[in-house]
């Protein structure tokens, strides 16, 4: 029984913010853009990657920036704002309206957001890995969950949420900062949390089990189509 709410395939299938379960894919770049054209940019790149370890970011005000951005950009989502999104991601042609239209659906409220942000491979970059809790309609408890950004410095010096193309050496170091044992240990913990309420509350073990659901028949009409 334990296993069934960590495979939930409806929140891939829908976009959904992924309450409740680890992910790194919905708000990190999942597109593989080419290598930058710059061989010798391209190879200082590959030379940090391989050099460079995990780093939390001790700025302060670095840190006040980024739980801002975070805490915009989700407010922004929730409350379906394109105009306002588009002030906080690199590119809002990524950013899928409709499926923040189907989010809103289930999600009240994002509350207690809480950053811990590594250093990127370049200077100005940041994986930043977001607990939050989040307020479903007409249940009362808040369910915990993680996300992963990634944020870039534009060239005006603003904090960015980066959606679009990435290059594979930062990639590589973003899968590299995902592995991380302190990435892990955030992990662990919000599954836990997450699992007790679970196993604790029979509203929000209902409302997984209605997503679970519509996630297995949507996986199934899609393999029926192929």
């Amino acid at each position: 029984m334990r296993l069934k709410y960590i495979k939930m395939t409806f929140i891939i299938t829908t976009g959904i913010m992924m309450i409740g379960f680890i992910t790194f894919s919905m708000s990190a770049p999942s597109i593989f853009g080419k290598k930058p054209k710059n061989e010798n940019k391209n190879k200082n790149v590959q030379q940090a990657k391989e050099t460079k370890e995990p780093e939390e970011v001790s700025d302060q005000t670095i840190s006040e920036k980024v739980t801002a951005l975070v805490e915009a950009y989700f407010a922004a989502k929730i409350a379906i704002d394109m105009e306002k999104m588009e002030d906080y991601v690199t590119d809002i042609a990524y950013v899928d309206e409709a499926k923040l239209v189907t989010e809103a659906q289930w999600f009240e409220a994002i509350e207690d957001i809480k950053c811990t942000i590594l250093s990127g491979v370049e200077e100005g970059t940041y994986r930043v890995y977001v607990y939050h809790k989040v307020k479903l309609y007409n249940i009362d408890i808040l369910v915990p969950s993680l996300n992963a950004l990634f944020i870039t410095t534009s060239s005006d010096g603003r904090l960015l949420i980066y959606n679009n193309e990435m290059n594979e050496e930062q990639l590589e170091y973003i899968n590299k900062l995902d592995k991380s044992e302190e990435v892990k240990e955030l992990q662990d913990s919000v599954s836990k949390e997450f699992q007790e309420i679970i196993d604790s509350d029979k509203d929000v073990r209902k409302f997984y089990e209605m997503l679970e659901g519509s996630g297995i028949e949507e996986e199934e009409s899609q393999g029926s189509n192929n």
